[in-house]
């Protein structure tokens, strides 16, 4: 007979207790699941196991992609290594926020699928905003459909005026605040960065055996090499924009020699001064920003704001 101890008897009735709580109390309890991340360091283990299935490409990127993702590790290693931002070859330290939602078609033109809302901002800190803009999804459905293409525009300032008055209640007020004024101004009060489409795809791998990831990294390229855009703070100069972008799963450690690792999101962004060509941002070496998941209970929290 198995030797179950009073202590955790007690454990598992009250366990099963205060879940019974939660899906009698109006879909609490859904509503609670809900509001986990789509693709956290909790199911990191899922990358890991062998025979473990790759979705379509549009909800593998769904899954991946919505969040939160911060370098602040890569910029302690830059500092430690005597490099600072810009010129020095260093990294800024940076804060990308991700949400999906959906424009009703009323808003929305022509457009009738999923669309996302990204905020990027400095030093860990919601208030210190440089950019938001709004991503709309094209393609990648199915197995067969193997690219998909992300559509970058650029929101109206009301959008960016909201996400900052609500930026000092942290990054998922500031995040709600913009979705909400860019559902009430929709698409059409938006300016489509022409050009500057993205295209995103597995990586073209297969793993090898014992290697402990088990899904694919997305990797988004522009086709043409980049795209010509207006500067937000000095209109009339023109800045010549090229992006890579890479989504790695996370992975866990098969053996003691190994080492788990986070979800990242790696961007390779940087602009160009199209009379001179001198760089305006990036990393001046060409190393991506290696941004980290951050999750709610990992040493990253706090960059929420």
């Amino acid at each position: 007979m198995l030797n179950v101890s009073r202590r955790t008897i007690f454990t598992i009735l009250w366990y099963n207790t205060i879940a019974d709580a939660f899906k009698s109390s109006s879909g609490a309890w859904l509503r609670f699941r809900n509001t986990a991340r789509p693709f956290s360091e909790a199911n990191c283990r899922l990358a890991a196991v062998p025979g473990f299935i790759e979705l379509d490409l549009r909800t593998e990127l769904l899954q991946r992609f919505v969040g939160d993702f911060d370098n602040f590790a890569q910029v302690q290693r830059d500092r430690d290594e005597g490099l600072v931002p810009r010129e020095g070859g260093g990294h800024e330290h940076i804060h990308c926020c991700v949400r999906h939602f959906a424009l009703p078609a009323a808003l929305s033109g022509n457009f009738k699928d999923d669309a996302l809302l990204a905020m990027y901002y400095f030093e860990g800190d919601p208030s210190k905003l440089f950019r938001v803009r709004c991503y709309t999804l094209h393609g990648g459905i199915g197995s067969e459909d193997t690219s998909l293409e992300m559509r970058l525009w650029r929101v109206p300032p009301g959008v960016v005026a909201a996400a900052s008055a609500a930026a000092p209640s942290g990054a998922e007020a500031a995040s709600a605040a913009a979705t909400a004024a860019l559902l009430e101004a929709g698409l059409d009060a938006c300016t489509a960065l022409d050009g500057c489409e993205v295209f995103w795809a597995f990586e073209n791998s297969t793993p090898q055996e014992g290697d402990v990831r088990r899904l694919r990294s997305l990797v988004a390229t522009m086709e043409g090499g980049g795209c010509l855009v207006e500067s937000e703070r000095e209109p009339g100069r023109f800045i010549r924009v090229e992006d890579d972008l890479v989504l790695t799963p996370p992975t866990i450690a098969t053996d003691s020699n190994e080492a788990p690792s986070r979800a990242t999101l790696q961007i390779n962004d940087r602009g160009y001064d199209s009379c001179s060509g001198e760089m305006v941002y990036g990393n001046w070496r060409g190393v991506p920003y290696a941004l980290e998941r951050v999750e709610l209970e990992n040493e990253l929290a706090w960059t929420l704001g």
